[in-house]
């Protein structure tokens, strides 16, 4: 009677032990992924005859996809393991074809963002850009509007790329300067 105690006690205990461990590893698991949350932190917009460009500052690298959608006019973009931290106002789309901006989170920690536009056609370039210390810079999700039949190097509609990615062969008949507000 004495070793059946014996034995099981030490079930108990390995069972305890065992939810101990497996509590604290999801713990821990729970912790990494916060911790590479990528945070939007600012949106700008700047304005030319050619092209509008909206710009997202993020905290760190991330992946993400866009989509061009129709009826009505939208750039769907969604940015993985990301939250919307940005503060602005609707007049900072004043003078470009977007008329508004929602954002949304989902359940697998993806941020959902819907650019509204004004009626027409349309082609976004979408490129990344890594941190610039010299201009203070982090990273930045880029997206040239423009309509279609300006310009074009053609991409696709429906894409998606890791943040590093860049667009140096991208074709750009004006500059565009970008400043903050």
């Amino acid at each position: 009677q004495a070793g059946t105690v014996t034995v099981n006690a030490r079930n108990k205990l390995r069972s305890i032990s065992w939810i101990f461990l497996t509590g604290s590893l999801a713990l821990l698991i729970s912790i990494s992924v916060r911790a590479a949350q990528v945070s939007v932190d600012d949106v700008r917009v700047g304005i030319n005859d050619s092209h509008s460009r909206i710009v997202l500052d993020l905290s760190a690298e991330s992946v993400y996809t866009h989509r061009l959608l129709s009826d009505p006019q939208r750039i769907l973009l969604e940015v993985r393991n990301a939250i919307f931290l940005a503060s602005y106002e609707e007049s900072l789309f004043s003078g470009s074809p977007v008329r508004g901006l929602s954002n949304s989170q989902l359940d697998d920690g993806t941020l959902r963002l819907v650019f509204e536009l004004e009626d027409g056609d349309y082609q976004v370039d979408h490129f990344a850009l890594r941190p610039n210390d010299r201009a203070g810079r982090s990273h930045r999700l880029v997206m040239d509007l423009q309509v279609s039949g300006s310009s074009s190097d053609g991409n696709e509609a429906n894409s998606s790329a890791p943040i590093a990615r860049n667009h140096s062969n991208r074709e750009s008949s004006q500059p565009l300067a970008i400043t903050d507000p």
